[in-house]
């Protein structure tokens, strides 16, 4: 039986060695902006404003219109890649956290074009999101979600935003801060 049980553990371990196991888990201390300079992906960026893209929301750097993203406009008529200014309403930002991390909160910083329905998504793999938290009457400004008021559990390599819903779909979406 004890050979059986080294056998069995000996391979337990080779498998999980062999596949590469990807996830560390990390505790998300509320203090601790764990999205500081980590990579971050966008639905689009407005090409009339190009310079302020989606890295600039976890710079740090909170309440300066020079640090900030803006989505194209959020009006439907248009595709989020190429020159057009218009976009497709729904607008997002994702940011790779690098480690997967059972996240305590989360902060928002709106500009005045928010997203008055939203939804706070995590993913493992950056391919699969699960909603944590869904505001469909926002009013913007800035915001902690507390892991009290999440609806599922926060296990999260990818954090994203998704925006169903601008406040003004000419605005399209300005996220000053994502922590």
């Amino acid at each position: 039986m004890k050979t059986l049980k080294k056998v069995f553990f000996s391979m337990l371990i080779t498998a999980l060695l062999l596949s590469n196991f990807p996830y560390s888990v990390g505790v998300h201390a509320s203090e601790t902006n764990i999205a500081l300079n980590k990579p971050v992906t966008t639905s689009s960026v407005r090409p009339a404003r190009s310079e302020l893209v989606g890295a600039l929301v976890v710079d740090g750097i909170d309440d300066d219109e020079s640090s900030r993203w803006s989505s194209k406009m959020a009006t439907g008529l248009g595709e989020n890649e190429g020159p057009s200014e218009d976009g497709t309403v729904e607008q997002w930002i994702t940011v790779d956290l690098k480690n997967v991390y059972d996240l305590s909160m989360v902060y928002v910083s709106w500009e005045g074009a928010y997203a008055k329905s939203y939804q706070i998504q995590t993913s493992l793999d950056g391919t699969n999101f699960t909603d944590i938290y869904v505001n469909t009457n926002a009013k913007g400004g800035k915001k902690t979600i507390d892991k009290t008021s999440f609806i599922n559990p926060a296990l999260a390599k990818y954090v994203r935003v998704k925006c169903n819903e601008p406040v003004k779909a000419s605005w399209g979406i300005q996220f000053m801060k994502l922590n």
